[in-house]
C-alpha cells in the first residue's frame, strides 16, 4: 500500500473529540520522488487557509538526513512547491510556543524512538495532542503517523 490517509480519532480517543489527521505511510514513491505522490491529498487537507506549517524533524535518521537542517530543507522544498511556508521546530527559540502558534503540524518519518525521546525531552507530546484535539491540522508520515496512535 503506497498511501494511507486517515481522518481518525487517534489523538482524540481519550477525549472523544474530532480531529484533523492526514496520516501517510511514507514520504517517497518507488521512483524516489519526495512527497510528490501525496501532494494532492496534502493540498486538499491543508486548503488555502493554512499558509505556514510547523515541521518536527526529530525522527531524522543519521545517514539518511545528516542533520535536522538537511531534513527540514528537503521537506521545506516540497511544501514550498505546494505554496506553503515551513518553520522547523529545531530552528525556533521556543518549540512549545511554535506548536501553540501552528496552523498545521507536520511530523516526518524516520526513527520513532528518537522522535518520541526528543518530544518528551522538549515536553511536547501532550502539547501536540492538545493542539490536535483543538482542531489543528496534523500531517504525519511513517514515524509521524505512529505518533498519532492512541498509546503514544
Amino acid at each position: 500500500m503506497r498511501f494511507m490517509a486517515a481522518r481518525s480519532a487517534c489523538f482524540a480517543s481519550a477525549r472523544n473529540m474530532a480531529t484533523n489527521l492526514l496520516l501517510l505511510s511514507n514520504s517517497r514513491a518507488p521512483d524516489g520522488t519526495y512527497l510528490l505522490w501525496s501532494r494532492a491529498e496534502i493540498e486538499a487537507f491543508l486548503g488555502p487557509q493554512v499558509k505556514t506549517v510547523h515541521f518536527i524533524p526529530y525522527a531524522a535518521v543519521p545517514g539518511s538526513f545528516a542533520t535536522y537542517d538537511d531534513y527540514a530543507q528537503r521537506v521545506r522544498a516540497a511544501f514550498a512547491e505546494m505554496g506553503y511556508a515551513l518553520v522547523s521546530l529545531h530552528e525556533t527559540a521556543d518549540p512549545a510556543a511554535a506548536v501553540r502558534a501552528a496552523g498545521a503540524i507536520v511530523v516526518g518519518g524516520g526513527n520513532t524512538f528518537h522522535l518520541l525521546t526528543q518530544l518528551y525531552v522538549a515536553e511536547l507530546v501532550e502539547l501536540i495532542a492538545e493542539r490536535v484535539r483543538a482542531g489543528t491540522r496534523y500531517i504525519g508520515w511513517s514515524a509521524g503517523s505512529v505518533l498519532a496512535c492512541p498509546t503514544i
